[in-house]
């Protein structure tokens, strides 16, 4: 939505649509941009996800431009400013979906959100004269969606991250299907075979396996011909447990011999901290944790 304001406009209209497995999360936005990084933040305990997208722009450019960010799914959007100027007259607006103005920012101001704008987009507009001096760099756009806790949830249900194959991933309402059995990682480690077939929940790191990699032998000019892949696992001490996603392959990565790390250590949980695992715990043909869930 483009309104007129002031003797002339310049707009900035941020989004980039999710493409996913969650059908939730929007449709496909054709010519997304492409998120650089991906971090959570907390305030008043919400649950934004951070997604980089730089914008800059200033009265001594090269014109009116249009940049579009629409995040489908999303509850809530809000810009972060690097830095801004805005002078002699000029005013930079970020309004909402339906048209209005969530924040006004008529000087200089640095490391500033706008106000989250309710809906999945949002507008910035700059007003200007001919006399008007104003520039501004955006680093990031960050929004809310899905659930934020399990009290959202209501009975019998909790709130669970998904897996998708774009960021941002928002966590979803789903059935608390079982009753996991709490371990702890001794426990595992001196009985495990108490706890054979049982449904139980443990909270520790995952890391990666030793990676397997083909042999083949390589040319000069295809030197990274060899393909990796690991699985992550958990480690009692003395032995270790393989986590295993049936249906989506989450906890495996793969490449070739000269990026397979890089890949890997881009998944989510593979970020050297403890995280809770539910699933079904096997013995044979080698210890393995078949994962429902994991947060």
């Amino acid at each position: 939505m483009i309104r007129r304001m002031g003797s002339w406009m310049f707009v900035v209209a941020a989004s980039a649509t999710a493409v996913g497995s969650q059908a939730c999360n929007g449709e496909a936005n054709e010519g997304a941009s492409q998120s650089e990084s991906i971090t959570d933040t907390r305030p008043d305990g919400e649950k934004w996800i951070a997604i980089a997208h730089p914008i800059e722009a200033g009265s001594d450019g090269d014109g009116q431009r249009e940049f579009s960010i629409r995040e489908g799914g999303a509850k809530k959007i809000r810009v972060h400013f690097v830095d801004l100027e805005a002078r002699n007259g000029a005013t930079i607006r970020v309004i909402d979906e339906q048209g209005r103005t969530v924040s006004v920012f008529r000087e200089d101001d640095a490391n500033v959100y706008s106000k989250g704008a309710d809906g999945w987009s949002l507008t910035v507009l700059v007003e200007a004269n001919n006399d008007s001096d104003y520039r501004f760099r955006v680093d990031r756009y960050e929004v809310l969606g899905g659930c934020q806790s399990d009290a959202e949830c209501g009975v019998g249900n909790e709130c669970r991250p998904v897996q998708c194959i774009r960021a941002p991933c928002f966590d979803q309402c789903s059935a608390r299907a079982r009753a996991y059995r709490p371990v702890t990682l001794e426990m595992l480690d001196q009985h495990p075979e108490e706890f054979a077939g049982d449904a139980i929940e443990v909270v520790a790191p995952a890391t990666l396996s030793e990676a397997r990699c083909t042999l083949r032998w390589c040319s000069e000019a295809n030197a990274c011909c060899n393909r990796c892949s690991a699985d992550a696992a958990i480690s009692t001490g003395s032995r270790s447990i393989t986590l295993i996603d049936p249906e989506n392959d989450a906890f495996h990565c793969s490449g070739f011999d000269c990026n397979y790390q890089e890949v890997c250590s881009a998944l989510p949980w593979n970020d050297q901290k403890a995280h809770r695992f539910d699933g079904t715990l096997s013995l044979e043909p080698s210890p393995r944790l078949v994962i429902d869930a994991w947060r």
